[in-house]
């Protein structure tokens, strides 16, 4: 299958208009792809945006792991990593985070709908 960075913007373009389901659609198709670990940085940036810590540092620690001297991987996947080292345990949003402490993704707005989740963490 033929595949190539207009992939990516398209990623990004659902990213932006906020269609996490779609995003994260296309990126699964994309499991052949040749840039894995571009596929899972955007499953990961896909996952935090929908507010899925453990699932968000899963796939930025492959993506980290494919391509470990990629500064925006490495720094991506410990700010996920930071962010869950501090939610409380037993806390019934610990499963989720502030997109506001990321490390944006390019071209979107980082302060999300989690303002309301930020003020109970």
């Amino acid at each position: 299958m033929g595949y190539n960075y207009d992939d990516f913007d398209q990623v990004m373009d659902l990213i932006t208009k906020e269609k996490y389901d779609d995003a994260e659609r296309l990126l699964k198709s994309m499991q052949d792809h040749p840039d894995q670990a571009s596929v899972n940085y955007y499953l990961a940036q896909v996952y935090m945006k929908k507010g899925w810590l453990e699932s968000a540092v899963e796939y930025a620690g492959k993506a980290y792991s494919a391509e470990p001297d990629n500064q925006e991987y490495a720094g991506f996947y410990n700010d996920l990593n930071s962010q869950r080292n501090t939610a409380a345990p037993g806390n019934d949003k610990s499963d989720m985070f502030c997109a506001c402490c990321c490390t944006a993704i390019e071209g979107t707005d980082c302060c999300c709908d989690c303002m309301d989740l930020c003020d109970g963490l």
